[in-house]
């Protein structure tokens, strides 16, 4: 989420036991809007992050957090343009207007059990100073092996907020930024299912945007944010040892004489020796990565590495489409890249990266690349067959590809691991309004990326119609299960507006107001790759 006056990630995906299969029933099923029963169904939900925690397959945990703009039952209704909806608690949209309240929340997340396709909703609702939880999470959850020793269980959750201190009583209007400030913390204790307030990060009231956690094998974990304060424009660290208060590390960049600002979403991933790494993109659209030096406190950062010499498209870029219920479209891009650490082919360490690229100034592509880890991070740079298109000629290109995602199956030891990539494009409708959700496999060796697969269908995009590029979620998640029958499977949230036959002018359900649009979901695809 950006705060409109200017210009969010996952953990690392963890692993299940070995030799684990895992009953997924669908390639692709709801996470909200089940059902007409479903309290989700009215309303909107988007932009996600995913864990999965277990030791058995009748043992997990999906837990998916989202921002939650559900419809409250008791709150009143807007019209605009013919077009009736139901707000949420504490919040009243118009056509052009929002005012949020002291008491509104955008957090809500879904869990499911024993692999099964039926969500439980819960919506939090802030306390302890929090007036308002405004989005973007971001989770990091504990693996097997890690601190506490009874693992599997225990989940952070981060989200931000408007602090009771800038926004005491009564209603903001239009744009949050000035009245954020901060980000709330919670923990589970039983996989997510639960959660209870823990903590506010807070930079003397600095406000954050994006999010990212991510937890250690070494049983520390880490949240990073961008801090957009003006005058500031920096990431801004913290971390916790096991279960307990999170500390403020500071900015990992400081004192790079080349880097930019930093101002939009960081990334957070930790190695197996328990080493944090931070990536982000700076105000020159420059790529960097920097990683602790110790696998434990007191930490410090390495000199930052530009990971790719191409500049990368993400916030706050957008990409252009047709008419969509009677109005052009603008889509903004999310942050941009992804990045993932396992083993290579050769069963050693190393980072991989993918990102979006500006091809010709008005085409994206999705790129990847690859750094060397061991003493120092070293050899980054892009793998010229690592990319989300094939060659000239194919009916792929050239389009746009864009907001990528990655992730590495973790499998342990020495073993090679499969990295998956996860990306939307427009292949098949290049100058029209809608897209498609594909896959594609990063191989080693300056290998071609595998066949590309399409995942889910083209779905007519439904952006709200903010002028600095409509909202549909900025990030979403992709996680590593296990293998499933032979073939290692991951699972990725995506924003789903299909709900009523799509966001088209046939649908009395569909309307794109300035600051929300609709129908809005989440759905849940299934990656396979043999």
């Amino acid at each position: 989420m950006r705060m409109e006056s200017r210009s969010r990630s996952a953990a690392r995906a963890g692993t299940f036991a070995p030799g684990v299969l895992f009953a997924l029933a669908l390639s692709s099923c709801k996470v909200t809007n089940q059902s007409t029963s479903d309290p989700t169904a009215n309303g909107g939900q988007a932009e996600t992050v995913m864990s999965i925690q277990g030791t058995s397959s009748s043992d997990w945990t999906e837990l998916i957090v989202y921002n939650d703009s559900t419809n409250s039952p008791t709150a009143p209704t807007s019209t605009c343009n013919g077009v009736t909806v139901g707000n949420p608690a504490d919040v009243t949209y118009g056509c052009s207007t929002r005012s949020v309240c002291v008491g509104a929340s955008l957090l809500g997340y879904s869990t499911a059990s024993h692999g099964d396709t039926a969500f439980s909703y819960t919506h939090i609702s802030p306390s302890n100073g929090v007036s308002v939880l405004w989005g973007d999470p971001a989770i990091a959850w504990s693996l097997s092996g890690q601190a506490p020793s009874s693992g599997w269980q225990y989940v952070y959750l981060s989200n931000l907020i408007a602090p009771s201190t800038k926004l005491p009583s009564g209603c903001q209007s239009g744009s949050m930024y000035n009245v954020m400030g901060g980000a709330a913390i919670y923990v589970s204790s039983d996989r997510g299912k639960t959660f209870v307030y823990l903590q506010t990060l807070s930079n003397a009231g600095h406000v954050y945007d994006g999010g990212t956690m991510t937890w250690s094998p070494r049983g520390y974990a880490m949240a990073a944010y961008a801090d957009i304060d003006p005058g500031v424009l920096a990431t801004d660290v913290w971390y916790v040892a096991g279960l307990g208060n999170f500390s403020r590390l500071g900015n990992p960049f400081a004192g790079c004489s080349a880097c930019g600002s930093f101002d939009t979403h960081p990334d957070l991933r930790a190695d197996s020796e328990g080493r944090f790494y931070v990536m982000a993109k700076d105000t020159n659209n420059n790529l960097w990565v920097t990683r602790t030096t110790t696998y434990a406190p007191p930490y410090s950062w390495t000199t930052p590495v530009q990971v790719t010499p191409n500049p990368v498209a993400g916030i706050p870029s957008s990409i252009a489409f047709s008419d969509v219920l009677g109005q052009p479209a603008s889509l903004r891009l999310g942050k941009g890249f992804d990045f993932s650490i396992g083993n290579n082919e050769s069963g050693v360490e190393e980072l991989r990266f993918v990102y979006t690229f500006t091809f010709d100034g008005v085409s994206y592509r999705v790129l990847g690349g690859k750094c060397a880890l061991g003493s120092s991070i070293s050899g980054c740079g892009d793998v010229g067959q690592w990319n989300g298109h094939s060659v000239p000629g194919q009916p792929d290109y050239p389009v746009s590809q864009f907001n990528p995602l990655m992730a590495a199956s973790h499998k342990g030891g020495s073993t090679p691991d499969i990295w998956a990539i996860s990306y939307q494009s427009r292949q098949d409708d290049p100058t029209g309004n809608t897209v498609e959700h594909w896959q594609a496999q990063f191989l080693g060796g300056g290998s071609p990326s595998s066949p590309k697969k399409q995942d889910v269908g083209a779905e007519v995009v439904c952006p709200d119609r903010r002028d600095n590029g409509g909202f549909w979620g900025d990030y979403d998640s992709l996680v590593y299960v296990g293998n499933n029958n032979g073939e290692e499977t991951f699972l990725r949230p995506y924003s789903d507006s299909t709900d009523g036959g799509g966001c088209v002018s046939s649908n009395p359900k569909a309307f794109r107001w300035t600051y929300r649009a609709g129908p809005l979901h989440v759905s849940m695809t299934q990656i396979t790759i043999p």
